[in-house]
């Protein structure tokens, strides 16, 4: 029977899913208000507008994982993940299919052993830890 997310983490992903959406909806609002600038030149408007258009997609359609996650409750088991040297973009692990897991906010289990191998639980669409990593 594969494992189900717990309240706490559901809570955890509503919430990083609703704040994701904002950000898309406040990079949306900017560029609406762009156009509607007068003094600025049409070919500005456009511009500034399509940027920050683009920029709120990426939080916005992110967000439905992380929401999605957090209504379903459902999780896999990853074995053979491999804790990264570096963690400064926000990715953790380094899962065998090639994707990245990382962890809802911070670590707050053990630290991680740069270089090994750990078996994690996810949640499935958004990948993110929702038990304590085990190493191997």
């Amino acid at each position: 029977m594969p494992p189900f997310i717990s309240a706490r983490f559901r809570l955890g992903l509503a919430a990083k899913g609703v704040l994701l959406l904002s950000l898309g909806v406040v990079f949306g609002v900017v560029a609406a208000g762009a156009m509607v600038k007068p003094e600025w030149p049409p070919a500005l408007r456009v511009a500034v507008a399509v940027a920050f258009a683009l920029v709120g997609l990426f939080p916005a359609s992110q967000s439905r994982f992380a929401l999605l996650d957090a209504m379903l409750g459902e999780a896999v088991v990853v074995d053979g993940a491999v804790a990264l040297h570096s963690r400064r973009s926000g990715l953790s692990f380094s899962l065998p299919n090639g994707g990245f897991g990382e962890f809802l906010l911070w670590n707050s289990w053990q630290a991680l052993v740069p270089g090994a191998t750990y078996s994690l639980v996810l949640a499935r669409r958004s990948r993110v830890l929702v038990e304590e990593p085990r190493k191997r």
